[in-house]
């Protein structure tokens, strides 16, 4: 998998946090060329993931509804959603208190949108995706 990462401002934490996202086969994207890289990624059938937990600030993202409270995320999701019709699945990691470790959980793959512009947003068991176009 493909993931898209911003680099560490340390230069040795980075170094160590690469090695672990890296160490079963993983490969980093660069938040700066992440265009680039995924659809190169997608082309070669390669699975992409980004991961949408960082806070953002304009230009670089936009402004959404996320469970009431207005937060700044990425729209590069929405765009390569737009440029590739790719399906866009939801995961995340879960507590599991009877394993005593995270699971994975995918949700079922978001609906693209096509509205004029572009915003993404999640709300419970519905997710959709809007995109320019």
């Amino acid at each position: 998998m493909h993931i898209v990462m911003r680099p560490m401002d340390n230069v040795y934490l980075d170094g160590m946090i690469g090695a672990y996202r890296t160490r079963y086969g993983n490969k980093t994207v660069d938040k700066n060329d992440f265009v680039r890289g995924l659809l190169s990624a997608m082309k070669a059938n390669e699975v992409v993931g980004i991961l949408m937990d960082t806070n953002m600030t304009p230009p670089q993202g936009i402004f959404v509804d996320f469970f009431g409270i207005p937060a700044c995320t990425a729209n590069g999701l929405a765009r390569i959603a737009l440029r590739t019709d790719a399906a866009v699945v939801p995961g995340f990691t879960i507590w599991d208190p009877a394993l005593g470790k995270y699971r994975l959980r995918f949700d079922p793959a978001v609906d693209l949108v096509r509205t004029g512009e572009a915003r993404c947003g999640y709300q419970g068991q519905h997710a959709e995706i809007h995109v320019d176009h």
